[in-house]
């Protein structure tokens, strides 16, 4: 899984939650960053203002099982997942155009997430 923004605060807490639950999942910081990424649990990071999709590929070339997208890259961040992955972001009015990808189907709700606005992917969360 790939976090964007993952040294600020709806990106510090995936981070946290994450690490918390044992999953696997690198950080997508700016340089800047990396360090405070790293204190909130992440143990990869991957700079998000170069090449993320050839990083990301690099290490993972089939992409990303999911993207939450704390930040907006949108598209750059769709560039990332696995045909048939998900990708969640905090920023809907960011929300990309799949770019030949088969991503889950999109679900948004007028739910608050901590109030914030949240797009879900997947099946719509209990009321």
């Amino acid at each position: 899984m790939l976090v964007t923004g993952a040294a600020g605060m709806v990106g510090g807490f995936v981070v946290q939650l994450a690490t918390s639950l044992g999953a696997h999942f690198v950080a997508g910081v700016q340089r800047r960053d990396v360090e405070e990424a790293g204190q909130l649990g992440a143990e990869m990071t991957v700079d998000t203002g170069g090449e993320l999709e050839g990083t990301v590929r690099g290490e993972w070339p089939e992409g990303v099982d999911a993207c939450i997208d704390t930040v907006g890259l949108a598209a750059d961040g769709v560039a990332c997942v696995r045909d048939g992955g998900a990708f969640v972001t905090s920023v809907p009015m960011r929300y990309p155009a799949r770019r030949g990808r088969s991503l889950r189907r999109p679900c948004r709700c007028n739910r608050t997430l901590t109030r914030l606005p949240c797009s879900w992917i997947g099946p719509r969360p209990a009321s």
